[in-house]
């Protein structure tokens, strides 16, 4: 199981969910090595992607961002404990608030229409995305 860890200014983090894990949050964020905390699969410590939502598909980790404005892709190792590459798509929709997987499709859901976005023609809106 994975989860999405929207830290305080930056640090945000995608963590692998262990029973009994302590990832920290909110005494240590990020690649801190406090006595005990899980270090997170991926911590963006070189910006704030404000991840709202996660889905995975065939060993691949999709997170949604808010402040980011895009849909990151983070391609796993078979056992899913390590990060191969990763790449910012759809980073022309503005702020992403979800992100769900269901039968080979992605389905993306933008907010920019809270006050903190930049409202495009027909926004909000929900995209379906074939995967492969």
């Amino acid at each position: 199981m994975y989860a999405s860890e929207h830290g305080q200014t930056r640090n945000d983090e995608i963590n692998i969910i262990t029973k009994g894990g302590n990832y920290g949050w909110p005494l240590y964020e990020g690649n801190d090595t406090a006595p005990g905390f899980i270090k997170p699969l991926r911590a963006y410590t070189e910006f704030t992607l404000a991840p709202s939502g996660i889905a995975y598909y065939e060993n691949a980790l999709y997170v949604a961002g808010l402040r980011g404005s895009q849909l990151r892709k983070l391609n796993l190792s078979a056992d899913g404990k390590t990060i191969l590459g990763e790449e910012a798509l759809l980073t022309d929709l503005g702020r992403i608030r979800d992100v769900v997987e269901h039968e080979g499709y992605l389905y993306i859901s933008t907010c920019n229409r809270d006050g903190r976005g930049t409202p495009q023609s027909g926004d909000d809106k929900i995209i379906r995305i074939k995967l492969d």
